[in-house]
């Protein structure tokens, strides 16, 4: 089961978001992931997150990466959509 479809650039806004900066999505792309994902990190308007926040991006991808390793998430290659498995991650403290 796939759920909670993001992308890696939507996990560093959400880092970015909860470390202070404030960032919101055009009227005209927000609520399309694709043209979210496009516009933070291509747009010269948006964040520009790999060029501007290069070491968080690169930590982001390192997490994606061990979280596919371990089975809680799938790199859609297709589309570059990341989905985790959220049943996978719950901590079972029984």
């Amino acid at each position: 089961m796939k759920d909670n479809k993001t992308t890696v650039a939507h996990i560093v806004i959400e880092r970015l978001i909860e470390a202070g900066s404030e960032i919101n999505f055009p009227p005209g792309i927000a609520g399309d992931l694709k043209k979210e994902h496009d516009w933070a990190v291509f747009n010269e308007n948006g964040p520009k997150i790999i060029s501007n926040h290069k070491k968080l991006f690169e930590n982001v991808c390192t997490e994606v990466d061990y979280a596919v390793n371990e089975g809680v998430a799938f790199f859609d290659e297709e589309d570059g959509t990341v989905y985790f498995e959220m049943n996978k991650l719950l901590v079972n403290n029984k």
